[in-house]
């Protein structure tokens, strides 16, 4: 065999094996981790609820684990933290400042046993003030 001829079976085997791992990459099996549960897709609302999370209850980091939930809910969650002195809630409720009840089912589906109260209140910059009592559990799948 000529020199030339090496050459061109060095090139083609070459070319053979690109070709191979080319088709052996691309239908490779997908391998993805389990992330929980699917998300849920919700509906747009009709307009824009912006909330504030806050926790009334003894659970440390309760708002750590709501707010994505809230979120992921299109609620619009500007502020979270600890709810001002005295902290007696043991149910979740949700606080309608502004008259409106959009978003308060959205909170509702996220949470489950919620109890709504009207307390209107202009100094607050919100719609809905969601305090997380002390019987809020985190949904199965999550932390």
């Amino acid at each position: 065999m000529t020199r030339s001829r090496w050459v061109a079976a060095g090139v083609a085997g070459g070319v053979l094996v690109v070709v191979a791992g080319v088709i052996a990459w691309r239908f490779r099996p997908v391998r993805t981790q389990h992330a929980g549960p699917p998300a849920i897709v919700w509906s747009p609302l009709p307009r824009r609820v912006i909330i504030e999370v806050l926790n009334n209850g003894a659970m440390r980091g309760s708002t750590t684990i709501a707010v994505p939930l809230l979120r992921n809910a299109g609620l619009d969650v500007v502020n979270s933290g600890n709810a001002p002195p005295p902290r007696d809630g043991d149910r979740n409720r949700v606080l309608v400042r502004r008259g409106d009840t959009t978003g308060a089912g959205r909170v509702i589906a996220v949470l489950g046993d919620v109890e709504i109260v009207d307390q209107p209140d202009t100094n607050r910059l919100v719609d809905l003030s969601v305090l997380l009592g002390s019987r809020f559990r985190a949904p199965p799948g999550r932390p």
